[in-house]
């Protein structure tokens, strides 16, 4: 059974260390990735940053490898209320030659969300997006192009101390330069003995 950890998070820091590799993919694609931050973001949060990332990062690369060209924009945002929070993600995709065309639409790629047996990366992205309390549809507009619209509850960290502020605005375990330039780095490990 999968676990779902509960941990400090800073979303701005997760969120700039998850593009850098996705900015070079949609280059390596000839896709345009535009990222827009909706509102302010809660610097902490608790959640579980591994599947969090790994949910964006899926999304984000499924969106960029099924358009044949144009432009991918993500949305990043948060609603807050009587003390809940819920970060709000959104991926358009503007690809002109595929609007209308529900085949090249990430309907046609990914499966309709209604189907029983829709297609792999939807159905686990999904599900995960289910295991961490969320909701994640895909919404086709022939005249605007498709759009994943995931929300996800979080819990926000509770306001710092004084003291902490300085030390909040650079994460614990924060990677150094060196890490950073090997974000994304791919390794290819070959054995040759079973």
């Amino acid at each position: 059974k999968l676990e779902i950890e509960q941990l400090r998070v800073w979303p701005a820091q997760l969120l700039q260390e998850l593009l850098g590799p996705v900015r070079a993919h949609a280059r390596a694609r000839g896709v345009r990735l535009r990222v827009k931050i909706d509102g302010a973001l809660p610097e902490t949060i608790e959640a579980d940053p591994t599947r969090l990332r790994q949910l964006v990062t899926k999304l984000l690369e499924g969106a960029i490898d099924s358009a044949t060209k144009g432009t991918i924009v993500f949305h990043i945002g948060a609603v807050t209320s009587s003390g809940a929070c819920e970060l709000v993600f959104s991926i358009e995709r503007k690809d002109l030659e595929a609007l209308g065309d529900v085949q090249a639409s990430w309907l046609g790629i990914w499966g309709s969300p209604d189907e029983a047996g829709g297609l792999l990366p939807f159905t686990l992205a999904r599900s995960l997006c289910r295991l961490l309390g969320g909701r994640l549809e895909i919404r086709h507009d022939t005249l605007v192009g498709d759009t994943i619209v995931m929300q996800l509850p979080v819990t926000p960290c509770e306001a710092l101390q004084p003291s902490d502020r300085n030390r909040a605005s650079t994460p614990p375990n924060s990677p150094s330069r060196a890490e950073r330039a090997l974000c994304g780095a791919r390794l290819l490990l070959a054995e040759d003995s079973p």
